[in-house]
């Protein structure tokens, strides 16, 4: 292994530990290379997209690999060629191992070939497009620990805060709650400045007034695991009672709480470590999807773009946030969306719904601008 540039040995460390578990077994035994050539001969050759990375002396950069990985679920390939500076020679057990991982940790929706001036990637077209959200997941979490200290960074920025003014926040932990209060829910890729104009009014009418703050484009039921934890400790700094307040994708995050059997179970009160939810509002939420998710990338580059002005802006951020599964779960007839609408409303909860019904954008400029990204 040459070119290892990162600062601290506990990020290269954290990754080889990363992509060698994913190569074994439950048995604890690493696992033989998988046939790729029956891998490739079992799938019709329109389905298999096929990469091509040089090789520099017989070396092959993990950064160029991941980057083009990257590239074909939507991430920002750039990104990882920039800042993962490990090359592998291809004969190598080390980068045979790295290769296996990285196969298994796709499920091997991706496989490898090694020749003597290249190496060649294989991709599974249709099962990455069936599987596209699991697989932004897991590219994620490489990443992650490629860069660990700037995934802790970006976690701190995550979870409930209290509002003094407009402009100012508290953590829950420093307030004593009215049994009562109104909690804010973003949608996707939220800048953070949805709910400015709001929240004064909230406040001079004596309401207490907490935002939840989540990654604002992992998978939808990610974020509603993570908002029940909060609810639950809302709970247990004394508050009894919640209106929610939602916008677009925040709805769904709001319904899938409280339709979740291992949550409020479709009932909005008589939880022993959960508040009562009296209303939910949801303004422009997408109950049955909406194709304007297929331009995720406009809407992430104006999140990080104006957190970036705004002096809130974090080196990769656009990946921390999330890796773009919401764009999966937003899509009409989508999994989570079908599973989700299945349910019964939360009984015990009123709810009410603010929307429009013409679109600032036309089908045929939608399909236009979705095939230039």
């Amino acid at each position: 292994m040459t070119g290892a540039t990162f600062q601290t040995f506990g990020l290269w460390s954290a990754m080889s530990l990363l992509l060698f578990a994913a190569a074994v077994s439950a048995t604890g035994q690493a696992q033989p290379e998988a046939d790729n050539d029956q891998l490739l001969a079992s799938q019709p050759s329109e389905w298999i997209r096929t990469i091509s990375v040089p090789l520099e002396q017989g070396e092959f950069s993990l950064g160029s690999v991941l980057g083009e990985l990257f590239d074909q679920v939507g991430l920002e390939g750039q990104v990882a060629r920039e800042n993962i500076h490990l090359n592998f020679d291809v004969t190598g057990t080390a980068a045979q191992l790295q290769l296996l991982a990285i196969q298994n940790v796709t499920r091997s929706i991706v496989w490898f070939e090694t020749h003597p001036e290249q190496l060649t990637i294989y991709l599974d077209r249709v099962r990455l497009r069936r599987e596209e959200k699991q697989l932004r997941s897991r590219l994620r979490e490489i990443f992650s620990n490629f860069a660990s200290n700037h995934a802790a960074k970006a976690a701190m920025r995550y979870g409930m805060v209290v509002y003094q003014d407009k402009d100012k926040t508290v953590k829950p932990e420093q307030v004593t709650f009215s049994s009562h209060v109104v909690v804010l829910v973003h949608g996707l890729d939220e800048p953070g400045r949805l709910w400015l104009d709001v929240i004064p009014h909230l406040l001079a009418a004596n309401v207490t007034v907490v935002e939840f703050l989540y990654p604002n484009d992992q998978s939808i039921e990610a974020s509603a695991d993570s908002f029940a934890e909060h609810l639950a400790q809302l709970h247990a700094l004394g508050v009894d009672r919640l209106t929610l307040v939602s916008h677009s994708m925040g709805g769904l995050v709001c319904r899938w709480v409280l339709t979740d059997p291992d949550v409020y179970n479709g009932r909005g009160s008589d939880h022993a470590a959960l508040p009562d939810v009296s209303r939910l509002i949801m303004i422009a939420t997408p109950n049955h999807g909406s194709h304007m998710a297929r331009l995720r990338l406009l809407s992430e580059a104006r999140d990080q773009i104006t957190r970036a002005l705004s002096g809130e802006g974090l080196l990769f951020g656009a990946i921390f946030d999330g890796a773009g599964e919401a764009k999966v779960d937003l899509l009409p007839d989508s999994r989570f969306l079908n599973q989700l609408n299945a349910r019964p409303h939360p009984e015990g909860v009123a709810m009410t719904i603010i929307a429009g019904k013409a679109s600032p954008i036309s089908r045929n400029k939608l399909d236009y601008l979705a095939d230039m990204l």
